[in-house]
This record gives structure tokens, C-alpha cells and sequence, in this order.
């Protein structure tokens, strides 16, 4: 008993060791340091102002992409490389803010959106008043932006419809600081004579069949490193280094249509890229099916049962349910699955969650793992149908009447 009783305390003390030599390893982040310091400095001085600021978030971003191209053997490199912030202002209070307006979702779906503003960083170093007038410049602009949302809010007295009233703009979690030390340059770095010899080989084959006329292989490799902090004390650094595999084949039917299908791989290593032997196969494999699709005869109009295969099952299934379950404050009464909660809409057999931290799936790896989102939060596991009962959404930090 007094063995377990050491074993236990020596365990702990080693955790508590190894939190503080993460936590020290931040502090000494340059980037996460400035970050930190103008966001505060900002706040302070726009919590003074007649419409106030009360929250603020910056997401720095550095994006390596290198998209190796092989078309019937020609291949082609496009190398991009992007540092940029992006800043993140709430103004009012959590009660009501500039986000309380229809179909404001959260800051993920914002930054996804390609028309966010974004200041760019220096691609190599870090020069602190550099960093420091983007930060301050991208928080004033979003300020702005920020007032003028909330005082047309409140000039049309909209919120989000009497159904909001009572609930938060925005809600309260816990701090958290989660830190990865950036990754090693070599790891960052790929081969990239030798990958287009290996895409150029299986692109090649493509020349084999006649009637095709697109054979196509891609490859990308992404290397991303991102720093979060907010005014709740949370401190975000991770890495993401991914591959991706496209293979691309059309072939023009008789009455001209151009037929296409692809196959896709996506793996986090190198090592999970297909071997030659077994990307040779799948290129003829799509190679042939093209082919037959585009000579096969055109079908009568049908409206009755359908079977599928299970990769089409599953694309069909993400198309229908995917972004529905997806929480935001909805736009009129008449948005079809808020209405749907506690009642069955798939047959009890069906189970659908959606789980960020699994990292993979009977052997397939997954796209959408992630540690912490883009809100500075931990995924967890959130069970959105259960027995085909629709039980709860994918929610963010803006609440939702039935699903927060």
C-alpha cells in the first residue's frame, strides 16, 4: 500500500515537472510573448472606449505548402509559404455582442472563410515591432468592424429573434495552455526529386489507356504551425504536418460529357504514402473504371431503391448530414433539424458522432483530428445521433436555444 502511495507521488511531482517545463518553454516563445502583451495592452485601452471590447483572440498562422503535379508522366512544383494573423474582437458583453446577429457562427468557420482579414508576417525571424503593428493594426481594424455590427444590431433591435434573448453571446471556458515546440526544419522539409519521380511513375500509366484525357497525380505536403492566445489567459502552440495523395482520371463519353473520378489518400507521415506497387494499382484500377463509365450506356429515368457502396454511402451521408450538424444561430423558424432534436430521423441502428482526438479509424487517418480548435478549445467527443435519435450539435462558443 505505502509502495502504491510513492509510486502515485512520484508520478505526480513528475507531471507537475514536466506542466512546468512546458509552461517555461512558452514563456520563452517570442511570438507567443509579443502576442500576449499587445492583446492586453489593446484590450485595456478599448475596454476605456464608448462601445467596449471585452474579448480578443489572435491566431497566427505559418504555412508551408508544396503541391507536386504529375499529368501522363509531366510534372510540375508549386511551393507557397504564409505567415499571417488574424485577429478576433467581440465587443459589448457576453450578453449581447457583435456576433448575436443571424447565422454568426464561430471564429472556425470565420477563419475558413477566405475573404477574413489577415495581416502577413515575417516568413523567417521574428521582428518584434513588426509583429506588434500588425497585432495592433489587425485588432483596430476588427474593432471597427465590430462596432458597426453591434450598432446596426441594435438600430434594426435584431438580435437573433426573441428565442435568443436568454442566452449568452458567447460563453465562459476554462484557460488553457497547450504548447508544442515547433518542429525540427528536417522534418519540415521533403524530398521533392524524389516524390516526383514517385508521382511522375504512377502518372505515367495513365498513358496506357487511349481514351483517357486527364491522368493525373498530386501530391501535398503541409507543414502548419499555429500560435492562439486569448484574453482568457489561454495560450495554444501546435503543429500539423500532413500529406495528401490525389489521383485524378477522366475520359469523354459519346455524346461529349466528360467523365471524371479520383481517389484520394491522406496520411500525417511520409511513411503512409502508398508504396509504387500499390499506387500502380490504384491508378489502373481508376483508370479502367473511367473508362467504363464513360462508354457505358446512358440509363432510363429511375426513382426507387438503390444500392451503394459503402464509400458512397459514407460521401452521401456527410453531404446530407455534415454541415447540419453543425451548431449556429439559426436564420427564421423554418431551419429543418433544430426542430428535429429528441426524435428520430435515421433508423435505430445509426450512430454518429463526431470525434476530433481520434487521430485515426480502422486504419484509415483521419483529416479532421485536432487537439485544440480554432476557438482555443479542447475536441471532445460530442454524440450527435444516438440509436437515430438526434441528440446534440457540434457546437461552438456561440450558444444555441435547445443545444449548449
Amino acid at each position: 500500500m505505502h509502495r502504491f502511495r510513492l509510486i502515485t507521488l512520484v508520478g505526480l511531482v513528475l507531471m507537475m515537472s514536466a506542466g512546468r517545463v512546458e509552461a517555461q518553454v512558452g514563456c520563452n516563445d517570442t511570438v507567443v510573448n509579443i502576442l500576449r502583451s499587445e492583446m492586453q495592452l489593446c484590450l485595456e485601452e478599448l475596454k476605456t472606449r464608448e462601445i467596449p471590447a471585452y474579448f480578443i483572440s489572435l491566431k497566427a498562422e505559418d504555412l508551408r505548402t508544396v503541391t507536386l503535379t504529375s499529368d501522363f508522366g509531366l510534372s510540375s512544383t508549386d511551393d507557397v509559404h504564409t505567415c499571417v494573423i488574424a485577429p478576433y474582437v467581440r465587443v459589448g458583453s457576453p450578453q449581447c455582442d457583435n456576433y448575436s446577429t443571424r447565422g454568426r457562427t464561430t471564429f472556425a468557420e470565420i477563419f475558413d472563410d477566405v475573404s477574413i482579414y489577415t495581416l502577413p508576417l515575417p516568413l523567417k525571424g521574428c521582428d518584434p515591432s513588426t509583429v506588434r503593428n500588425a497585432v495592433r493594426k489587425g485588432i483596430e481594424h476588427r474593432y471597427a468592424e465590430g462596432v458597426l455590427a453591434y450598432r446596426s444590431m441594435q438600430d434594426r433591435g435584431d438580435t437573433t429573434g426573441m428565442e435568443y434573448d436568454s442566452l449568452l453571446s458567447f460563453s465562459a471556458v476554462p484557460s488553457v495552455f497547450y504548447y508544442e515546440a515547433d518542429m525540427p526544419e528536417e522534418e519540415k522539409n521533403i524530398d521533392k526529386s524524389q516524390l516526383r519521380r514517385y508521382i511522375d511513375g504512377a502518372s505515367r500509366i495513365f498513358r496506357e489507356y487511349e481514351d483517357l484525357r486527364l491522368g493525373r497525380v498530386s501530391l501535398i505536403s503541409l507543414v502548419k504551425r499555429i500560435h492562439f492566445v486569448n484574453t482568457e489567459g489561454t495560450v495554444i502552440a501546435q503543429n500539423r504536418r500532413t500529406f495528401t495523395l490525389v489521383v485524378e482520371a477522366g475520359a469523354k463519353a459519346a455524346d461529349g460529357t466528360m467523365c471524371r473520378l479520383e481517389d484520394d489518400v491522406f496520411t500525417f507521415c511520409q511513411s503512409g504514402l502508398p508504396s509504387p506497387s500499390e499506387l500502380e494499382k490504384k491508378v489502373r484500377s481508376l483508370a479502367e473504371r473511367v473508362v467504363a463509365v464513360s462508354k457505358a450506356p446512358q440509363v432510363d429515368e429511375y426513382s426507387g431503391p438503390v444500392i451503394i457502396s459503402e464509400d458512397v454511402a459514407a460521401a452521401l451521408l456527410n453531404r446530407i448530414l455534415g454541415r447540419r450538424l453543425e451548431s449556429k444561430r439559426r436564420d427564421s423558424e423554418l431551419d429543418d433539424f433544430y426542430k428535429f432534436k429528441g426524435q428520430r430521423i435515421l433508423p435505430p441502428a445509426f450512430q454518429v458522432y463526431a470525434d476530433p482526438t481520434l487521430k485515426s479509424y480502422k486504419g484509415h487517418e483521419l483529416i479532421g483530428h485536432y487537439m485544440y480548435d480554432d476557438e482555443g478549445v479542447m475536441g471532445q467527443r460530442v454524440e450527435c445521433i444516438k440509436n437515430g435519435v438526434l441528440q446534440q450539435y457540434v457546437t461552438g462558443r456561440t450558444a444555441t436555444d435547445g443545444f449548449f
